[in-house]
């Protein structure tokens, strides 16, 4: 349809003519209110970033002589920032002749203090050696941790079964009892009070 034919059929309507796709040949115009136009695609526009996950890189700094109980608070904190969907750059700062000592035990070091912490991580980056030691980036790992959530879940299950097993016996009990009762009859049931 040629412009001057469209625009001419978007002022009869009390429209506007508005270019849908302007990239293509012939361009792609649709005759509508202009406003609600722009009312559609600004909703589009938030329900599409509503499902966008915003995630930070948080920092957790460690030494090779922080001592054992400062490595556990650290790592609870880290795994609270996992928790809540963050990334975690882990950064094993090493000073002076620190940055000398064998590689091998340097790498050992850092994988006992990522085994410290409580969720289960999987290493994104890393580590890569810097200039104060070496950078680790972690982030909690979906897969270990929806199989996890399963065995809890079983687990849970079978701890109810173990605390409660009086439950269980006497709901079979009563079971046997009716179905007894129902082939017997109310007479040849022992113990059966009339």
């Amino acid at each position: 349809m040629p412009l001057a034919e469209a625009l001419a059929l978007a002022e009869h309507a009390g429209q506007d003519l508005i270019e849908i796709a302007p990239g293509i040949t012939p361009p792609v115009a649709r005759v509508m209110d202009f406003g609600r136009w722009q009312y559609r695609k600004e909703k589009e526009r938030k329900k599409a970033q509503r499902g966008i996950k915003i995630s930070e890189v948080k920092g957790v700094r460690v030494r090779l002589g922080t001592s054992v109980h400062d490595i556990a608070l650290k790592m609870g904190k880290a795994a609270s920032f996992l928790k809540n969907g963050h990334k975690i750059k882990l950064n094993l700062n090493l000073r002076g002749r620190e940055k000398y000592l064998n590689p091998q035990f340097i790498q050992s070091r850092l994988t006992h203090i990522i085994s410290q912490i409580a969720l289960p991580v999987a290493v994104i980056e890393g580590p890569k050696k810097g200039p104060r030691g070496l950078t680790v980036v972690l982030e909690l790992d979906k897969r270990k941790n929806a199989k996890d959530q399963q065995v809890a879940r079983q687990t849970g299950q079978d701890n109810q079964n173990r605390q409660n097993p009086s439950a269980q016996t006497r709901e079979g009990s009563l079971q046997r009892e009716s179905s007894a009762r129902e082939t017997a009859g109310p007479e040849k049931v022992a113990g059966a009070e009339h």
